[in-house]
């Protein structure tokens, strides 16, 4: 960060500005690689920061904010699965694996009570 009469708070470190706009830490690095105008990013002991005020400006430039929203909210996979089938349908697909682990987790409790 350039040392000027600008306040800290004027700047805001990538993974900060992506959590505050409720974005993957990886969104505001990809703007910045594919978007000429995105706003300059200085870098401090390996930490990237950009001025706040410009990346809102920047969002609000050509309703940018709306887009990445909507590409999001169709991009994201949900958290928790709700199709009871699928759920099945892993579980049957993965069975054997599950039992293997289970297996080696009681074997390594085992051996862990033994020492």
């Amino acid at each position: 960060m350039p040392v000027s009469l600008e306040k800290a708070s004027d700047w805001i470190c990538l993974s900060d500005l992506a959590r505050e706009l409720g974005v993957s830490r990886a969104a505001p690095t990809n703007w910045h690689q594919r978007h000429a105008d995105f706003p300059h990013i200085e870098t401090l002991g390996g930490m990237s920061y950009v001025k706040r005020q410009d990346v809102y400006a920047w969002l609000d430039k050509d309703n940018r904010w709306e887009t990445i929203q909507r590409r999001q909210s169709v991009e994201r996979k949900p958290r928790v699965r709700k199709d009871v089938g699928q759920i099945l349908r892993l579980i049957a697909e993965h069975e054997e694996a599950l039992k293997r682990l289970h297996r080696e987790l009681s074997r390594a409790q085992t051996s862990q009570t033994d020492v």
